[in-house]
């Protein structure tokens, strides 16, 4: 029996044509995206952001924190500049109020979680800290 990753399949089943949910969100505000970049799994979060009928980049949950945040906080720097340069993307500097990021913007998570590389993506998009 041939195993495959879990993060192959849901990359297999957001790029899969007939896949009409990259826009659901659950009752905690969670998109697919969120969910993706929170568990580090940067090829599933580059499938849905790569998808014509995505228009989640912005989305946030019920605590404020954005996919961006999440990216910065698993140190995905590369699913933070593709979130950062995506033509619909405006919350660069959000603060998410959650237990998990305490009033910080996806910058301030970065920097507090020593991840270097998404900092500096963040910081070359949005500025310094403020």
């Amino acid at each position: 029996m041939r195993v495959t990753e879990p993060a192959a399949v849901l990359r297999a089943i957001a790029k899969h044509r007939d896949f009409n949910e990259a826009n659901a969100v659950d009752t905690f505000g969670y998109t697919l995206l969120i969910l993706a970049a929170s568990k580090g799994m940067s090829q599933v979060c580059h499938a849905i952001l790569d998808r014509d009928d995505f228009v989640g980049v912005n989305a946030q949950d019920k605590w404020g924190a954005t996919a961006l945040h999440w990216a910065a906080d698993q140190d995905l720097a590369n699913v933070c500049e593709k979130i950062l340069s995506h033509p619909e993307f405006v919350e660069g500097n959000r603060r998410a109020w959650s237990f998990a990021f305490e009033d910080k913007t996806a910058l301030d998570v970065a920097l507090h979680r020593n991840c270097k590389a998404a900092a500096e993506v963040i910081r070359r998009h949005v500025g310094p800290p403020k």
